[in-house]
């Protein structure tokens, strides 16, 4: 009989998440989905369950709470593969911004994924086998201002990433951690008006991906041995073009097109 893998997708109920849960169910995995929206998430189970012949169990977990994430993370967990995927940005200038939404974008961006990665890395480690993919974003690789928080915490989680996996390859060449940059993508995380000031219809129609072909480009990457990848050739010629210019120059170029979602 045929020993299926156990993959866990955290913010698997929207986007992103929500698309790599249909495409590891496609896949023939076994699934923990964790989101904090517990009817999101029954309603998820209900239709993978339904469409594909694979277990599946639901964890309902607000990540921005991290005394109940450490709670969780003291359970013995058996897994092939985890997918860090929850995340949350808002567009604001740092006065109107206040202090409580931008800890949460820190808790649930980064320190989240941190705790995860490393309680699944020591377990990979230890059982010889195991994948880490952690969504970072194209937001890693230069200052985001008006999402200068998100952007911080992608940047943690991307360097974080790379370095990881240099420490643990001298343990297991069985064990991969792996950052997937994906640039803009049609989910629920900017709101429809904020959208439409910064990508007009041309743009969003020609240049945003959706979570569905990003998620399948995901998926192509478990069996590439890459440290890191940016999802969508638009993407990588982007943030190349963008990586050449002077400090300033990027952060000033970047800023003005995000201010125009304010």
């Amino acid at each position: 009989m045929k020993v299926r893998k156990k993959a866990l997708v955290t913010g698997a109920t929207s986007g992103i998440g929500k698309a790599l849960a249909y495409q590891l169910a496609e896949e023939g995995y076994e699934l923990i989905l964790l989101s904090k929206t517990q009817e999101s998430l029954f309603k998820l189970k209900h239709e993978l369950t339904q469409k594909y012949t694979i277990a599946c169990s639901i964890i309902c977990l607000d990540l921005s709470n991290q005394s109940e994430l450490k709670k969780w993370l003291e359970q013995e967990i058996e897994l092939d593969v985890l997918v860090n995927c929850a995340g949350i940005g808002k567009i604001g200038d740092f006065q109107t911004l206040n202090l409580s939404e931008e800890e949460k974008i820190i808790q649930v961006n980064g320190i989240a994924p941190f705790l995860i990665t490393k309680k699944f890395a020591q377990q990979f480690v230890q059982q010889d086998k195991g994948l880490i993919i952690n969504i970072c974003s194209t937001a890693s690789f230069y200052p985001h201002p008006f999402l200068t928080v998100y952007g911080a915490t992608k940047s943690f989680l991307f360097s974080y990433t790379l370095g990881l996996m240099e420490e643990v390859r001298r343990y297991s060449s069985n064990v991969r951690i792996l950052a997937i940059c994906p640039g803009p993508t049609k989910t629920p995380f900017f709101q429809k008006e904020t959208r439409a000031k910064m990508a007009p219809d041309f743009l969003s129609q020609h240049f945003e991906m959706t979570p569905e072909t990003v998620a399948k480009k995901i998926i192509q990457q478990f069996y590439l041995k890459k440290s890191y990848t940016i999802i969508g050739f638009q993407n990588k010629l982007t943030t190349r073009l963008i990586q050449v210019l002077p400090a300033f120059l990027k952060v000033r170029i970047v800023g003005r097109y995000i201010k125009k979602g304010l």
